[in-house]
């Protein structure tokens, strides 16, 4: 029987998620331990410039492809830097919405945050996407009990705005949006 040698290009069908998951946790932690538990993206991608590492498949090594995604990602950057100060509080000019980033072939665009308040549906939109990002935020660090409050009043915005708190299990805290 032929033996089928399998190029790291087909990563993606042939080992499942799971899998490859585990690849990249494994290779970042030997990263990791090599530099004193200490993880940086210079030093990831110095490990993966090799081709027969795990990594490598995961970056754009063809350098006028990267160099257009790099000028992409700085312009993204800028965007965001971009605030006005209420109180000497930074408030950013402009805001990503969900909808836009699934919708638009390039990635995604900005919107004036006025024009977004403004407007009653980007509004709700907006309103969504802030309580998802909650949701995000209580799952991320749900076993900080400092934080209890904060996540008492993520709760309650979740009620209030149509999603439903389910009870945590363990030490969780478990949000379901509302149908």
């Amino acid at each position: 029987m032929k033996k089928t040698k399998i190029k790291e290009t087909d990563l993606n069908q042939v080992i499942p998620k799971i899998k490859k998951t585990e690849i990249v946790q494994a290779e970042l932690k030997k990263i990791s331990e090599m530099n004193d538990d200490l993880l940086t993206a210079e030093n990831v991608v110095s490990v993966a410039k090799n081709e027969k590492n795990p990594l490598h498949p995961y970056f754009e090594w063809d350098n006028k492809k990267a160099s257009q995604r790099w000028r992409l990602w700085q312009a993204r950057f800028l965007i965001k830097t971009a605030v006005v100060y209420d109180n000497q509080k930074p408030i950013p000019v402009y805001v990503s919405l969900k909808q836009d980033r699934s919708d638009h072939e390039n990635g995604g665009g900005y919107r004036e945050l006025s024009h977004v308040i403004s407007d009653k549906d980007l509004c709700k939109m907006l309103l969504k996407d802030a309580l998802e990002d909650s949701e995000r935020f209580i799952e991320r660090y749900n076993r900080l009990r400092e934080l209890g409050g904060i996540f008492r009043e993520m709760k309650e915005a979740h009620k209030k705005y149509g999603m439903k708190k389910v009870e945590p299990k363990g030490k969780g805290i478990k949000i379901k949006r509302k149908n």
